[in-house]
């Protein structure tokens, strides 16, 4: 199986194949719904880690293939969001064997995703054209996606709700929160729902010329 350093054997060619075509592929993905209506990304890759240096390393080599790329207002403009998402698994501990217990019952698993988004940048400003353009308006139509779910869900709150993902305003109208208008907002469609829980940081500069975009952002 694994053969030596000189002659490798079939699972080290295995492996390699795998990873350098995950390397290579930066097609867009598929977004599904799993049993229990959890959303998730289609032939993504998971990674076993078992601790903090570990999963690190991990972050970094997907941050090694994230889009950058230079405008007129920023020299290292991300253009992509990045995910990163942590599935802690959690079971019972059985001492007299000192094993995991193999019983589903006892198992709770939880995530944990952190999102840098790309930049928004007015492309009157930026200057961007060609390739640029057409990222920078796929980032702005996912952003103004985001909130346009973020002001309906605030609705259901404000309003009440006939069944989940809908709100029903005081003139009689349904709105559906449109997770599915973009991919950013479907994948983080059940942190906005449930028992998910959010929380939004926003970077904005304090210098007086930037007070419209920063306007735009809060």
């Amino acid at each position: 199986m694994e053969g030596s350093s000189k002659d490798p054997g079939i699972l080290p060619r295995s492996l390699d194949v795998i990873f350098n075509s995950i390397g290579q592929n930066l097609t867009t993905r598929i977004l599904r719904e799993d049993s229990q209506r959890n959303v998730y990304v289609y032939g993504g890759v998971e990674v076993e880690v078992k601790s903090a240096d570990e999963a690190l390393d991990v972050f970094c080599a997907g941050q090694k293939r994230r889009r950058i790329g230079q405008t007129a207002l920023n020299v290292e403009s991300s253009r992509s969001h990045c995910v990163f998402t942590i599935r802690l698994v959690r079971t019972g501990y059985d001492t007299k064997y000192d094993e995991a217990v193999q019983d589903k019952e006892s198992v709770v698993i939880s995530h944990l995703c952190l999102v840098d988004l790309a930049g928004s940048e007015r492309t009157s400003r930026s200057g961007t054209q060609g390739n640029r353009l057409k990222e920078a308006s796929n980032i702005n139509n996912s952003l103004m996606n985001l909130r346009k779910c973020i002001k309906a869900l605030r609705d259901i709150q404000t309003y009440g709700s006939k069944s989940r993902g809908t709100t029903t305003t005081p003139v009689g109208h349904t709105r559906v929160v449109p997770y599915r208008d973009a991919r950013l907002t479907y994948l983080f469609k059940n942190f906005f729902e449930g028992d998910g829980r959010v929380a939004m940081l926003v970077c904005i500069q304090q210098a007086p010329e930037e007070y419209e975009e920063t306007m735009v952002r809060v």
